[in-house]
């Protein structure tokens, strides 16, 4: 059952695709799970504890839809894949500890190496206020994939780590483009129980650092704007009425969304608010939602509440006019 609301006088063209996908395992609320330091963990996740072990070529493997937390000495690991992974885990002892979650979509199994650094290996630009950690992630073949990371951000420690103030609220998830040589700054937030998270359809080395402007990265940056919270208090300035208090609220106001990917918890009510639409959503399985918007539209508000039967991905595209091979609808 699909149930679309569109408060505005005139409605815009958007078309909506929906595909099956198995789930980007978003796990549950803080403290559900029996996992003290791996915030949202889910409970369902196989643990292996090597908490006195700093991994070296430590292979293990992933089946698909199957939570995996690894506890190493300074790296805790949460991976989730929707296929059968191997993964071959190392660990520069230097790095302080850190606690991940990796969750992918890919379109086949695979293996992965992943690697963390302290420093930048060889051919890699320092950046200056990085957090000293280098997330190295590669696969063995050409995969086509959507995966997410998350860093879990405790400012006390990394302050003491890193012996000055760090400003979280500028903290960015960056990779390396070997055929630029630079790093590219990737939109990034900070989630509900304090990992800050990126959505990516690639891998290469990854780091974390702060971000203010263009100056260290270049002058190129990968859709970077807004971050999420949750404000109890019901009031959201031009969504009329019927908003839920606890929803999710994505402010990226300056932002007109070009394939911009957001993930929807299920029974999460979340709202999205881009430069020229807003969009409050609603479903009862987890959803990974791509958002593009026509910059010639008017803003407008929409409302989409969806109960499928399974997890899905769904892309949301709002037009002007219709696409080619489409007829003109008079209506609204």
């Amino acid at each position: 059952m699909i149930t679309l609301l569109i408060i505005t006088c005139i409605t815009p063209l958007a078309i909506v695709h929906a595909e099956s996908l198995q789930a980007l395992n978003q796990g549950e609320t803080a403290g559900a799970g029996n996992y003290p330091d791996v915030p949202g963990a889910p409970t369902n996740a196989v643990q292996y504890n090597k908490p006195d072990f700093t991994p070296v070529a430590e292979m293990s493997q992933v089946p698909a839809g199957e939570p995996a937390l690894y506890q190493y000495r300074n790296m805790t690991l949460l991976m989730n894949c929707t296929q059968n992974c191997t993964l071959i885990v190392t660990a520069d002892p230097k790095v302080t500890p850190k606690v991940l979650w990796l969750s992918v979509d890919p379109s086949q199994t695979m293996l992965l190496t992943m690697n963390t650094y302290g420093y930048p290996i060889q051919g890699e630009a320092a950046l200056e206020r990085s957090l000293n950690f280098y997330w190295g992630l590669e696969p063995n073949a050409e995969v086509k994939l959507n995966a997410q990371l998350r860093l879990h951000v405790n400012q006390t420690e990394l302050n003491g780590d890193l012996n000055r103030v760090v400003n979280a609220s500028q903290l960015t998830w960056m990779y390396w483009n070997r055929t630029q040589a630079r790093w590219i700054p990737v939109e990034s937030y900070m989630d509900q129980n304090g990992y800050l998270v990126c959505n990516t359809n690639h891998f290469s080395t990854w780091t974390v650092a702060e971000y203010s402007n263009a100056t260290e990265a270049g002058n190129h940056q990968e859709t970077i704007t807004g971050s999420p919270n949750t404000t109890g208090t019901g009031n959201y300035p031009g969504v009329p009425g019927g908003v839920p208090e606890n929803a999710v609220q994505y402010n990226k106001t300056n932002v007109t969304p070009l394939e911009s990917m957001e993930q929807v918890r299920a029974g999460e009510p979340t709202l999205f608010q881009y430069r020229n639409m807003t969009m409050l959503m609603n479903c009862t399985h987890n959803c990974s939602v791509t958002f593009t918007a026509d910059p010639d539209v008017t803003p407008k508000v929409l409302g989409l509440s969806i109960e499928p039967n399974q997890t899905m991905a769904l892309s949301v595209h709002m037009y002007r006019f219709p696409l080619q091979a489409n007829k003109l609808w008079s209506g609204l």
